[in-house]
């Protein structure tokens, strides 16, 4: 044998997941940062004037719809083709790296409607905890060569943290359906 043969599939793919790991790591520590920033900014910038365009509620709302949408259009095609090919792992990666990022931005948006935590924290961000535990989960079970575990995890959380909770945006009285449906 000369040493061509001694890796096996499943050495192999360790390095991809670590990075897979490592970027959804680094994208989870800037998104918490930036959300602790801006939970101790002054409160002309972290109080939610829902009313005013151009105030930061506003800007986080688009951030977060720039980051979710792309979001389910490679999680529908993720879903819809083959797996485990070059590039379902490429775009995994950067679904999960866009959609924690995109948990953190909800998170630091103040809930608009319904009762809430802290003067902050709706039922909506509930959502946002799914995310927070699913995406280590998937990629701690995919790391171990668990498939079942990891696609039920990544099924569950496209249809939890972006079917159902965008969903719950087109409702009224929420921003969504007040940009789009009305």
């Amino acid at each position: 044998m000369d040493g061509t043969d001694a890796a096996t599939p499943k050495v192999r793919r360790a390095p991809a997941v670590r990075k897979a790991v490592v970027a959804t790591s680094i994208a989870t520590l800037v998104a918490v940062l930036v959300f602790l920033f801006f939970s101790a900014a002054p409160t002309e910038l972290s109080s939610a004037r829902f009313g005013e365009p151009g105030s930061f509620y506003f800007s986080l709302a688009y951030l977060h719809l720039a980051t979710i949408a792309p979001c389910f259009l490679i999680a529908a095609w993720l879903l819809a083709r083959r797996k485990g090919t070059p590039a379902h792992k490429l775009l995994g990666r950067i679904y999960m790296v866009l959609i924690s990022f995109s948990s953190v931005v909800a998170a630091a948006m103040p809930a608009a409607i319904g009762p809430r935590l802290w003067n902050h924290f709706g039922f909506i961000h509930l959502f946002c905890v799914l995310v927070f535990v699913s995406v280590p989960y998937a990629v701690w079970a995919i790391r171990r060569g668990n498939v079942k575990a990891h696609g039920y995890t990544m099924v569950g959380l496209f249809l939890g943290g972006v079917v159902i909770a965008g969903a719950f945006a087109f409702g009224p009285g929420r921003l969504l359906h007040g940009w789009l449906c009305v």
